[in-house]
């Protein structure tokens, strides 16, 4: 979504002659996947729907997150800006700490606590609130670092390329 050329050192997947744009139903059948592992190994248990809709929950947050990043700037019909100077104004402050929150937080360290919350039988809402204010600001902090890399970290390094 972002251009990239690689990403952890190798070519990204939709880059490939074969798959171009088919990865994105490639994505919707992957998630459609995790509904289904879910079901097989879940689906029998107590708590089996509390656990899909924290995913389905994660899921539409971690989408709301990325629609944010890429509307951050003016969509071209190449996807890129077509002027040498970029338009910062829809780009706040505001705008990328819900960008860091929503794209990554939720699911890179809120999901995997509190699944194993769930799994754990934890029914205490305030530490699913605890756990959350805490995991979403590990999250913040991560993502601050990884878009970080991402301007100034050499590709050799960090194993990925932006298309510019």
């Amino acid at each position: 979504m972002d251009g990239s050329i690689t990403r952890r050192g190798q070519p990204c997947y939709y880059r490939r002659e074969d798959i171009q744009l088919i990865a994105i139903n490639d994505g919707c059948m992957l998630e459609s996947f995790l509904f289904k592992i879910l079901k097989k190994y879940f689906g029998d248990e107590i708590y089996y729907y509390q656990l899909i809709d924290l995913f389905l929950e994660v899921t539409r947050l971690t989408e709301f997150g990325q629609l944010l990043d890429l509307t951050s700037q003016p969509l071209t019909s190449s996807s890129t800006v077509t002027s040498s100077i970029t338009d910062f104004s829809r780009f706040t402050i505001e705008r990328y700490n819900s960008i860091v929150k929503f794209k990554t937080s939720f699911y890179s360290f809120y999901l995997p606590i509190a699944s194993s919350m769930i799994l754990s039988d934890i029914k205490d809402k305030y530490l699913y609130q605890q756990a959350k204010d805490i995991l979403l600001i590990m999250g913040e902090y991560f993502q601050i670092q990884d878009d970080y890399l991402d301007c100034y970290g050499a590709p050799e390094v960090i194993g990925k390329e932006i298309h510019n």
